[in-house]
C-alpha cells in the first residue's frame, strides 16, 4: 500500500517496548502483520508495539450535538 494513502496522526508512534504495555487497560495494539486493533490484552503474544487511545474532544463533541 503507498504510503500516501495512510493517515497518520504527527504525534502519536508505536512504543515497542511491550513491557511499558499498560495492561488490562485500552490501547492501540500492533500485530506482527501491522494490523492495529484495540484491546486491552493481557496475553501479549502476537503483538509487537501498543499505542495510546487518542483523546476524545468533549467539548467539540457537545457543540456538534453529539
Amino acid at each position: 500500500m503507498s504510503e500516501q494513502l495512510i493517515v497518520t496522526a504527527p504525534v502519536v508512534s508505536w512504543n515497542y517496548d511491550m513491557a511499558a504495555h499498560p495492561s488490562l487497560r485500552k490501547c492501540l495494539l500492533l500485530t506482527r502483520d501491522g494490523i492495529a486493533v484495540l484491546g486491552s490484552e493481557s496475553d501479549l503474544t502476537g503483538y509487537i508495539a501498543w499505542a495510546p487511545m487518542p483523546k476524545r474532544d468533549k467539548q467539540k463533541e457537545k457543540e456538534l450535538g453529539l
